[in-house]
């Protein structure tokens, strides 16, 4: 019984209050629904299409060296340039997985695709240790999911969201209390 008498439900499960768990479904829910429209995206194809996607050909070439057992020719190619070295080593996990799923340009666009799912992810964090609330968090994340800059290239296969993934991440990482 509460102070004047009424019952009044319990405002948290298990320690959590219940405006978290909401918040928490609605961002899964987000989060789920954009990786969801990512994937439909890439699958549809399309990929190939910018003459800069042809970097994925490196790390594809690399582990076609590597898997010969070619292993210094695998590294010759992939580092053979400095230009946009870390999404060449990032590109090695898509590569790999076409190794076992057989050759399907939609699985480096699925992959880095995610990565555009993590920013909505990564501006909800950055909100909340910002000192933002959950809601304001909620809303930023939602914000990012529905701007089509992040749908604009879903199918292709680009650097830019896991170079926003590192900016933010350097950003939260930054706004922690006690860093400044």
């Amino acid at each position: 019984m509460s102070p004047e008498g009424r019952d009044t439900p319990p405002a948290s499960q298990g320690g959590i209050p219940r405006a978290a768990r909401v918040h928490g479904r609605l961002l899964l829910a987000i989060l789920a629904g954009s990786e969801a429209l990512r994937v439909l995206i890439a699958v549809r194809g399309g990929q190939g299409f910018w003459t800069d996607e042809g970097r994925i050909g490196v790390p594809e070439v690399a582990m076609g060296k590597w898997a010969d057992g070619r292993i210094r020719g695998g590294f010759d190619v992939l580092f053979s340039s400095a230009d946009h070295l870390l999404f060449k080593v990032f590109g090695l996990v898509p590569a790999l997985a076409e190794r076992f799923l057989s050759y399907a340009p939609w699985v480096a666009a699925v992959f880095f695709g995610a990565f555009s799912v993590a920013v909505i992810a990564l501006a909800w964090k950055l909100v909340r240790v910002q000192g933002g609330s959950p809601r304001e968090a909620l809303l930023a994340a939602f914000l990012v999911s529905a701007c089509d800059m992040f749908f604009y290239y879903a199918r292709h296969v680009f650097p830019y969201d896991l170079s926003l993934c590192f900016f933010l991440l350097a950003a939260i990482c930054a706004s922690r209390p006690g860093r400044i």
